[in-house]
């Protein structure tokens, strides 16, 4: 859903499961297995005014999507923590290069008080054009507008080096690759590529830094229960 196309996170957990290339399930096939669950039927016990349907399978799901929190990953108990040992000396440069030389965090987010470690916006950042076109629209799909061809969301960068593929098209295999894209200046005959997207003039270390740097954003994946 990269192209914004869920405007809510309810309807983006309908879709995958709707959709005849991912999960191609009716709703009535859903609510009749569910209700077979023993689970199911303890869960409902705590909401007996609601009935088990379409509607209360995707805002439970959504509610539980909610509850999953990353934080305390090294670079937080680095950055704000104030645990100078949390992080490498080398995962320290690479912090540097992100925020000036790498301009990433022009898109990542890393403010005083939160790293979202994104934007929230779309780009293009030039991944998927070839011979003239997009392979996929992206955001002008959704748009309609010209200027939103070939732009995708802002990806979080937390937990990014547990992804074994990167972009939004699964184009590149492994952070360095990635790096590599943008220190070259990505793909420059790109249509509507982000004017920020220029060569980086990095070499082998400053790498090895940023990489370095990137594999800090790793923690665990928390989902909390309200206290009863």
């Amino acid at each position: 859903m990269l192209d914004g196309r869920a405007h809510t996170l309810a309807e983006q957990v309908a879709m995958p499961i709707e959709s005849a290339t991912e999960m191609a399930m009716n709703w009535p096939t859903i609510v009749r297995r569910l209700a077979n669950l023993p689970e199911t039927r303890i869960a409902l016990q705590t909401t007996p005014e609601r009935a088990l349907d379409k509607a209360f399978v995707v805002q439970s799901l959504a509610a539980y999507i909610r509850s999953l929190v990353s934080g305390d990953s090294p670079f937080d108990r680095f950055y704000y923590g104030g645990d100078d040992r949390a992080i490498s000396e080398q995962a320290k440069e690479g912090l540097l290069l992100f925020v000036r030389k790498g301009r990433c965090a022009g898109c990542h987010l890393i403010t005083g008080y939160a790293a979202p470690l994104t934007d929230g916006s779309f780009h293009s950042i030039g991944i998927g054009f070839t011979n003239g076109s997009y392979r996929d629209p992206g955001r002008y799909a959704v748009t309609g507008l010209e200027r939103d061809r070939g732009a995708f969301k802002t990806p979080t960068l937390r937990n990014v080096a547990q992804r074994s593929f990167f972009m939004h098209d699964g184009s590149l295999s492994s952070l360095r690759e990635v790096i590599e894209y943008y220190n070259r200046g990505g793909n420059p005959g790109a249509a509507n590529r982000d004017g920020r997207i220029q060569p980086l003039f990095m070499g082998e270390k400053e790498i090895d830094a940023l990489v370095a740097f990137l594999t800090t954003l790793s923690s665990p994946i928390v989902s909390y229960r309200r206290a009863e």
